[in-house]
């Protein structure tokens, strides 16, 4: 028995090493030679009040992947350099970037449509550099009327308009959600945390208004989401709201979960000044559904 154990462990030895590092970084080469990528820049200055920047990389595939590089609070770069060989094992190579993507755009779960669990890597010079935070998004693109479901990660052009103010006046009239009164607007920043109702149903993205930006036709989008985590991250309100183009992919957006983030309970620092606004200002940016848009040209 103990030489068939043995034996056994020998064979299956190398086949566990060989799958235990799980797929982390993409190539934003890789990227760039498969798909149409579209990247921005966006400045927190006006809407956070805090000089930090934010890029944007729009992947157009089977979908919609939005790739945010968020400011590192913790620190002073956003890219830390890295030796590739270290990190080989946890590449995406082709086929395992454009299977796993295909599943998380597919999935109903919010977890997989807004994760930090991916990061970039960027080569200059001979030399890489690997992603400190970022977010990565999935979205479906699509133009249907209103009376058709656009489940959450869908980026519907063809829906009617309902704005953030809308729905909170219409929040309060729905007696699904509690008795006259009682009714926290799930969006409301000013409470400590909020909860929306059966969540995994309700929330989703709604378009706002459709408007021109530098002479082209843009979307604006907001999502109908809560702060249900109060001792960490809320990762899956991800960029709560965004102006999105056609061709040219989100140019622009909010990110209330990673600025507005507070220390909870000690577990989580939350680094350097993320914000110097009041509540009330933050709940007016929401209400009137503030985003940053992107500093080039088109």
């Amino acid at each position: 028995m103990k030489k068939l154990i043995f034996f056994i462990a020998c064979c299956c030895g190398p086949l566990v090493c060989s799958v235990a590092k799980e797929k982390r970084y993409i190539m934003l080469d890789m990227l760039d030679s498969l798909y149409q990528v579209k990247h921005y820049t966006l400045s927190a200055q006006e809407l956070y009040g805090v000089d930090e920047t934010i890029k944007l990389y729009n992947v157009f595939g089977e979908g919609l992947i939005l790739f945010s590089m968020l400011p590192n609070f913790y620190g002073d770069a956003n890219w830390s350099e890295v030796n590739i060989d270290t990190i080989r094992e946890e590449l995406f190579d082709e086929h395992g970037f454009r299977r796993t993507m295909s599943a998380r755009l597919m999935s109903g779960n919010s977890g997989d449509k807004k994760t930090l669990r991916f990061g970039l890597i960027k080569s200059d010079n001979g030399r890489h550099y690997k992603s400190t935070h970022c977010l990565t998004e999935f979205f479906h693109l699509v133009s249907y009327s209103s009376i058709f479901n656009s489940p959450y990660g869908t980026v519907n052009t063809g829906q009617s308009p309902l704005t953030i103010r809308e729905m909170a006046a219409l929040y309060q009239d729905e007696p699904g959600f509690g008795k006259p009164g009682q009714r926290w607007f799930p969006l409301d920043v000013r409470l400590p945390w909020t909860y929306l109702p059966e969540w995994w149903l309700l929330q989703r993205e709604y378009l706002s208004e459709v408007f021109e930006w530098q002479g082209e036709k843009a979307y604006r989008f907001w999502t109908f989401t809560d702060w249900r985590n109060h001792d960490g991250l809320n990762i899956h309100r991800g960029i709560d709201r965004f102006v999105y183009m056609p061709g040219k992919g989100i140019v622009g957006g909010s990110y209330d979960f990673y600025f507005l983030f507070e220390e909870n309970w000690g577990f989580i620092d939350k680094g350097r000044a993320r914000h110097n606004k009041t509540k009330e200002q933050l709940w007016e940016n929401i209400l009137d559904e503030k985003v940053m848009l992107a500093t080039e040209g088109f």
